[in-house]
């Protein structure tokens, strides 16, 4: 596993002549960017979207990563490595776009994370097919509906289920107006606090029990999810 305990690294940069490496944003990947050999440990990205076309995440490749919060599984990718999100503590939610679950049930790919208490998002036709799987069925899961668009800014939202207060937090973009909705499609009144920064809070205590959906503006685009308040 390359750079295993470099946990102070934040960027792998490789010249662009090299013949069989290559980086993106300080991520090591090969020449071809279908194998991510390894996410620094020491980036302070909070939110990471792993490149489409990549098919391999190689043994180790986020282990350690202690500021990952979220990262994006595309459906490209069929082989996740041995330890490959070991000890990323801070991560909430595992996006998975593969439509069928990669069998992880040996690897130890999510160890040392409390993977009862992280959010799994896959296909909503999957959901069945992810709680039969082992480790995959581990995790608090909830269906998205088709493909994400990549060109969709990158957000996490948390905690989620809620008794209150929700954070949201984006490296991508500020966030510039939150609407939030019940499931009737009514605006409800909610306070805000760091508006137009890359963290903002909200305070959704008063409402009642219940799903509610968010409508989030950014630099990047519009954002819309899901949120439980118990």
């Amino acid at each position: 596993m390359a750079f295993n305990y470099c946990i102070s690294l934040i960027s792998i940069d490789v010249e662009n002549g090299n013949a069989n490496y290559s980086s993106v944003d300080g991520v090591l990947f090969d020449k071809e960017k279908t194998i991510l050999f390894r996410y620094p440990a020491g980036k302070t990205n909070s939110i990471y979207v792993i490149p489409n076309g990549v098919t391999t995440i190689e043994n180790g490749a986020f282990d350690y990563s202690g500021a990952l919060a979220s990262v994006t599984i595309p459906n490209s990718v069929t082989t996740i490595g041995y330890y490959a999100f070991y000890y990323c503590q801070a991560l909430t939610l595992v996006t998975n776009l593969n439509p069928d679950p990669i069998d992880i049930s040996n690897f130890g790919v999510f160890g040392g994370i409390e993977i009862s208490a992280c959010t799994l998002r896959v296909l909503e036709s999957s959901i069945s097919a992810y709680q039969a799987a082992p480790i995959w069925q581990d995790f608090i899961i909830e269906g998205i509906v088709g493909v994400e668009n990549y060109s969709t800014p990158a957000l996490v939202v948390y905690p989620n289920p809620t008794t209150g207060v929700l954070r949201i937090t984006s490296d991508e973009s500020q966030v510039t107006g939150i609407e939030i909705f019940d499931v009737s499609g009514r605006k409800l009144p909610m306070s805000t606090a760091s508006l137009k920064s890359l963290e903002t809070l909200i305070d959704i205590s008063r409402l009642t029990t219940g799903l509610y959906f968010l409508k989030i503006n950014t630099e990047a685009g519009q954002v819309i999810k899901k949120v439980l308040k118990e």
